[in-house]
């Protein structure tokens, strides 16, 4: 059963590092990448959107792992959400 509190905590750090990994003076691609990832883990409601702008930056930036970690994730969503459905 998943711990409300744990989850909290895991979505404020997502949302932390997020703003860390986009700061103008110190952000970085990978980063945000890595951060983007972190958030899809503890927010299932956003895990979509946030693994295919993860998607798209490692795509932009060509950063080959980064794309087929975003890639299997995505994936696993959707294998998810399709197993929700036929529930």
């Amino acid at each position: 059963m998943a711990n409300p509190a744990l989850n909290a905590f895991n979505t404020v750090s997502a949302e932390r590092a997020l703003a860390r990994a986009t700061d103008a003076q110190h952000g970085s691609p990978f980063d945000e990448i890595i951060a983007r990832r972190a958030w899809a883990a503890a927010d299932p409601a956003r895990a979509e959107h946030e693994l295919e702008r993860a998607l798209a930056l490692a795509v932009e930036f060509r950063l080959r792992l980064q794309e087929g970690i975003c890639r299997m994730s995505l994936a696993e969503v959707a294998l998810h959400r399709q197993g929700r459905a036929a529930a």
